[in-house]
């Protein structure tokens, strides 16, 4: 699943390259292949391997601010306007998952500390969690995955509808289906 993942994430940077025109756009590319790194190391490196950690540490982070610089330039450009609310609807929502995926994981420290856990023993030693403790971690990072997924989607989505009228300069193509819709000419579909 995280390979399949992880290629999704390079072939999405590679289907909207030529839309990242400014420095921002550039670098919300960058932390895109970045997560795509963390997402392949998650592949090869289970849970129990310590490089796991560094697989979260690339791919959760990054996805989201990716997901920003991008969504931000992306949204300015003309021809994806009428995508707009929703690629900064599914932008925003890939952060908030980590708000909520972060809280989870504190309120599971704070509980099981609460019920008598032990903060300092070794997770191996930990086989059943005290009465008490609230356990939403998983569930959050699986609605973590999702709403990842549901942006990439939504982005790869609006470059395939617009993957006909942008070949060359976008805006020129913008501005040609204008002229072209004001002659009378038949419009391009979205």
């Amino acid at each position: 699943m995280f390979g399949a993942w992880a290629v999704n994430s390079w072939s999405l940077g590679v289907a909207i390259r030529s839309q990242l025109t400014t420095t921002w756009g550039k670098i919300g590319l960058l932390f895109l292949i970045l997560a795509g790194m963390g997402e392949a190391m998650a592949a090869v490196f289970d849970i129990t391997h310590p490089l796991h950690t560094v697989a979260d540490g690339l791919g959760i982070p990054c996805l989201p601010v990716a997901a920003m610089l991008i969504c931000i330039q992306l949204s300015r450009r003309p021809a994806w306007y009428p995508a707009k609310k929703m690629l900064l609807w599914t932008a925003n929502l890939t952060w908030v998952s980590v708000v909520i995926a972060a809280g989870t994981f504190v309120l599971l420290l704070v509980t099981y500390s609460q019920a008598g856990g032990d903060l300092n023993a070794s997770s191996t030693s930990v086989t059943v969690l005290p009465a008490g403790t609230i356990g939403l971690v998983g569930w959050a990072n699986r609605l973590l995955v999702v709403l990842y997924c549901v942006w990439a989607v939504t982005v790869a989505w609006q470059s395939i509808r617009l993957a006909p009228s942008i070949k060359g300069d976008p805006q020129l193509m913008v501005s040609s289906r204008r002229n072209n819709q004001r002659e009378g000419a038949p419009a391009l579909p979205l």
